[in-house]
């Protein structure tokens, strides 16, 4: 895993949810915080929301890595390198 990924605890739905399951379940994290966004909420809770979605993602990588073998480390330095030679990064 990533150094990223070892910073989030692990959850129970690493195995109890299949892949769609949890993809179903980051977009209802990202929607809550589109919410939070559209619904003038505060800063900090549109933040808790993110950060909600990035559990999410992070069990949902968990899950693509036990499950079906992905190397999440090599699939993270790839999209790093990928993102860095479009100049998203300063």
């Amino acid at each position: 895993m990533t150094a990223l990924l070892d910073l989030i605890p692990r959850t129970k739905f690493v195995g109890e949810n299949d892949i769609f399951d949890q993809l179903r379940h980051v977009r209802s994290e990202a929607d809550e915080a589109m919410d939070a966004y559209i619904g003038n909420e505060d800063a900090v809770r549109i933040a808790e929301e993110l950060v909600d979605t990035l559990i999410s993602s992070s069990t949902g990588l968990r899950i693509m890595a036990e499950k079906y073998g992905v190397d999440i480390a090599a699939v993270f330095d790839y999209v790093v390198d990928k993102d860095r030679a479009r100049g998203y990064f300063l």
